[in-house]
This record gives structure tokens, sequence and C-alpha cells, in this order.
């Protein structure tokens, strides 16, 4: 889950963690990382979110080893300045779908593949827009 909190003492920033239901803990995945919107792998090896920095998002994974110890964050997707990217979730072990809003206001889904690295889009030919509804 992500939750806002105070980093430096002076800042706001969301972080993700997990709750541990066996022993009841919470534990912070991310430290001022700007990090929201994390989805679980199938494997519980690894949680993609959305990392967001001053006028930009990007599509971010973290590996998680056994014990709970985190790896470093790895940025996976970064579209550029003032394009949206929200809800990441994973059809497979190796595909990530998420949207991604266009500075026109146009939402698209696109797959991003860990394996080979690459995106491809869906549903590229139906505008999901709220402008359009």
């Amino acid at each position: 889950f992500d939750s806002l909190d105070t980093y430096q003492r002076y800042y706001e920033y969301s972080d993700l963690y997990l709750y541990n239901f066996e022993t009841k803990k919470t534990i912070s995945l991310t430290h001022g990382a700007r990090a929201s919107e994390g989805a679980v792998s199938p494997s519980g090896k690894m949680i993609v979110f959305i990392q967001r920095d001053a006028g930009s998002t990007q599509l971010a994974k973290l590996n998680i080893e056994p014990g709970y110890k985190i790896g470093n964050i790895e940025t996976l997707y970064s579209p550029g300045s003032q394009i949206r990217l929200s809800q990441p979730n994973f059809l497979s072990n190796n595909e990530i779908i998420f949207s991604q809003r266009e500075t026109d206001g146009t939402d698209q889904f696109k797959i991003f593949d860990l394996n080979t690295k690459g995106i491809r889009n869906e549903c590229e030919n139906h505008s999901l827009s709220r402008r359009n509804s």
C-alpha cells in the first residue's frame, strides 16, 4: 500500500509499505521516493509502482528478496514531461499493463515486457479519454 509520509521534516511524499499479516507489522519499502500505486507480481518477488518527480511520472520496480530485503528502485519506463502514468498491474510475472495519459488528455493502455524491456500499445484504436465520453 502507499501512504503520505513526512520526508526530511519539510516534505510530504508518498511511499510504499508492506503489511505482513503473519507478524502484524508494517515494513517500509521506500523512503522519500514519491512512490504510489504499487502492485505485487504473481510470484511475490517484485513490486511495480508509479514514481513521481517534478512534472513527470515513471514506471518503476523494486525486487523483494527473502526476508523482505528490498533491492534498489529501477526505472522501467519514463515517457517524458507532463505525461501521466497510472494504475500499473501485472498480467503475468513478465508483463505489466498501465495507463498513459498524453498531454492532449487522451489515455491509452500500454504493456511493458520485463524480458525485452519493450512497450506495446493495447487498445490503440480506442480512445479512453474522458473528453470523448
